[in-house]
């Protein structure tokens, strides 16, 4: 009886939520969340582990290590990528949702919409320009930046907003 007093009094006190929404946005949050670590784990393992050592290796044993080791390796980054946005989508149209419902919207409307600007924006940084007229100098400014590494959201800012004068 003792022993069950303490037990009671010392124990763990680890209540989950009653509701599954809560319980299922919990899980989402920390799959997103380890497969993420895992993501960006690798990610450092391939540029500051992985490439050095490659480097050191002679020819032949490089041949042995490679593909048993980057097979491998590939396909957790692959995977824990892939998941990582899953998991994050699913978190965020699980919030959009219920947001969307709140206001008497959709949350397929405000995800689509995201998605379509999204697309036109992906489109309009790699898809080639017409190089006549004045757009040809923006084309070529737009490129520019994007070459020199300033980003490419300054790319489309620099797209959108002709200087004075123009």
């Amino acid at each position: 009886m003792a022993s069950a007093a303490l037990s009671t009094l010392f124990g763990p006190q680890i209540h989950f939520p009653p509701d599954f929404n809560t319980n299922f946005l919990m899980l989402v949050r920390w799959i997103h969340f380890l497969a993420g670590i895992t993501w960006i784990g690798l990610l450092y393992f391939f540029n500051l582990v992985n490439v050095p050592f490659m480097k050191e290796l002679d020819p032949t044993t490089k041949g042995k290590v490679m593909p048993a080791l980057m097979t491998r390796a590939l396909m957790w980054f692959r995977m824990s990528a892939a998941l990582t946005v899953l998991a994050g989508l699913a978190y965020w149209g699980n919030i959009v949702g219920a947001d969307a419902h709140s206001g008497g919207g959709s949350a397929g409307a405000v995800m689509g919409s995201f998605f379509l600007i999204w697309t036109i924006v992906w489109s309009a940084l790699r898809l080639p320009y017409p190089r006549q007229g004045n757009f040809r100098q923006r084309s070529i400014r737009w490129r520019g930046l994007c070459r020199r590494g300033r980003g490419r959201s300054l790319a489309v800012l620099e797209l959108e907003q002709p200087r004075v004068g123009e």
